[in-house]
């Protein structure tokens, strides 16, 4: 074997990860994902926001343990952009990300939504 060769292929209904839900019983459990699942659901993602014009830079502030920061990423790789991954969630930084990354696309937490904070004009957004 040389270095960058795969110990073994991998197949699509092969597990993936471990997501860890406590769905509609309340208790916590693993959920088993394959690595056909994750791509369906990055590829649809990458899909449906394609048509609305380009989405390039992807602000993914969610820890990886759930499930949209995957999902998010496979999105970002399929759409050919650029995923900024922060190290952990600030609200007092929530916006200045926005701007500073020129953020296409991102799920807005609902403490941001929340805040009191003014949009800029439109005409002033980058």
């Amino acid at each position: 074997m040389r270095l960058g060769d795969a110990p073994s292929a991998v197949g699509r209904n092969d597990l993936l990860d471990l997501q860890y839900t406590s769905g509609t019983t309340g208790f916590p459990k693993g959920c088993m994902l394959t690595h056909d699942y994750w791509m369906i659901i990055g590829n649809n993602a990458a899909f449906f926001r394609s048509h609305g014009g380009e989405v390039r830079n992807i602000l993914i502030w969610a820890p990886f343990f759930y499930m949209d920061p995957m999902w998010q990423f496979l999105m970002t790789m399929a759409l050919g952009g650029t995923a900024f991954v922060a190290r952990r969630m600030s609200l007092t930084r929530f916006y200045e990300w926005l701007e500073n990354y020129q953020i296409h696309y991102c799920i807005f937490p609902e403490p941001a939504l929340n805040s009191n904070r003014q949009a800029p004009p439109i005409a002033d957004r980058r």
